[in-house]
């Protein structure tokens, strides 16, 4: 049996300012057509994006002002 954990990736909020871990599936890239993958990521009561790479690092970390 294998067992596949999530990744724990770190990551201070553009929004608040706080840090949070991101728990990121594994798979989650599988089925991405390109890369960074953009991920919306929801936090307290507000909101935020990350991109990823293809091995599901974080790529960048970004204020919802700069994506919507």
């Amino acid at each position: 049996m294998v067992t596949v954990s999530t990744f724990e990736r770190y990551a201070n909020c553009p929004v608040c300012g706080n840090r949070t871990v991101l728990k990121v599936p594994p798979g989650i890239t599988a089925k991405a057509k390109r890369f960074p993958l953009m991920v919306k990521v929801k936090h307290k009561d507000h909101h935020f994006y990350i991109n990823l790479d293809s091995q599901a690092l974080i790529t960048d970390i970004l204020h919802p002002d700069v994506v919507e």
